[in-house]
């Protein structure tokens, strides 16, 4: 199931990139994919969408009046909610981010550290892990007290693990097969 809905979020998500793309739009329909995103995510918006009783025009009226979206976008989010499919508009975003990225040559990295990063630290992690990767990198910070020091950046399917808590694993094993 996540699969298909994955597959049906890509096919959004690259058709809006093209129509972008052709209309040299990119940024302002992230920004707009961005906000639908949390509007939609919203119970009572997304109840009043999903409410057959309610027209699609009037439907349509609501969030243009709510929103400075794309008139484009908004024919997005009538075909969404006309297919019973207004759940995976984050899958879309998040998909549309990627092919922009991607595009662009960035790529995002998730860094958890135990405590909050100063924008200084968030900076020299940045270029780091820009060098290792030869890409251009968007930081998203994460806290998690367990690593008690260091930290573990996620960047696609890779994991860099920096942190004292893997440390103390690693020679915990060391230390249980003797070899210490």
């Amino acid at each position: 199931m996540a699969k298909r809905v994955y597959a049906i979020a890509m096919r959004y998500a690259q058709a809006l990139y093209e129509l972008a793309k052709e209309q040299k739009s990119l940024d302002k329909w992230q920004e707009d994919l961005q906000d639908l995103s949390s509007l939609t995510e919203d119970a009572s918006v997304a109840e009043f969408l999903s409410n057959p009783k309610i027209a699609s025009a009037r439907k349509h009226k609501v969030l243009a009046k709510l929103s400075n979206i794309d008139p484009l976008m908004l024919n997005l989010v009538d075909m969404l909610v006309a297919t019973r499919r207004l759940g995976i508009m984050r899958a879309v975003s998040g998909e549309y981010n990627r092919l922009l990225n991607e595009a662009r040559g960035v790529e995002d990295a998730i860094v958890t550290t135990a405590k909050p990063s100063s924008e200084a630290d968030i900076e020299i992690i940045r270029q780091q892990l820009s060098k290792i990767t030869g890409k251009k990198i968007n930081v998203v910070t994460a806290t998690d007290p367990g690593l008690i020091a260091g930290l573990k950046a996620r960047i696609g399917d890779k994991l860099i693990d920096g942190s004292v808590s893997r440390r103390l694993v690693l020679l915990q094993n060391e230390i249980s097969q003797g070899r210490i």
